[in-house]
């Protein structure tokens, strides 16, 4: 199976070689936005993918860390992990998908998470996020306007996210 790549938009644009595969660099309006999307293993357990989940926004490093929502309208999912982190300033969106259903986070899907762990799952666990680093987040205006720009990015990402959601439907090739 091959996944398309993670799309440049207007205000992003990739930063060195095109992107392609599971790591994808840009700049955003001259802020550095690195896209991951990372396949677990099958039987991974709920606390692999919280630590890769943890690496992914850089939560594991830090002192300290907000978490919310991020809403993207036009997009499956919508709904969005938010992770902002500071020294450096970072915000990180993330949804994993758990047997072909994209999750935010939360019980339910940790829940069904560990039932897979047990008895398997016809498709892996696969997280994406996309992370901004922005000069600062200290104020509001900030933060509004990085998360219009991690909008903007994930609006644009959505035939990745529609062939991540199809492929781990289908249970096959993302081993």
């Amino acid at each position: 199976l091959e996944l398309p790549g993670f799309a440049a938009t207007a205000n992003c644009r990739p930063a060195g070689p095109p992107p392609t595969g599971l790591l994808a660099q840009f700049t955003c309006r001259g802020i550095a936005l690195t896209a991951t999307l990372a396949v677990l293993p099958a039987r991974s357990s709920p606390a692999a993918l919280r630590a890769a989940r943890s690496r992914a926004t850089g939560e594991q490093d830090a002192a300290d860390a907000v978490t919310g929502v991020l809403i993207v309208d036009g997009v499956r999912p919508s709904a969005w992990r938010l992770v902002e982190v500071r020294e450096p300033d970072r915000l990180t969106a993330s949804a994993a998908w758990i047997d072909g259903d994209p999750q935010a986070g939360g019980l339910a899907g940790q829940l069904r998470h560990a039932w897979d762990s047990v008895i398997g799952a016809a498709a892996p666990p696969v997280l994406l996020a996309a992370s901004l680093y922005p000069p600062t987040l200290l104020r509001t205006d900030d933060r509004e306007d990085a998360k219009r720009v991690l909008r903007d990015f994930l609006r644009a990402q959505a035939p990745l996210l529609a062939a991540v959601t199809r492929a781990t439907r289908a249970g096959r090739g993302l081993r």
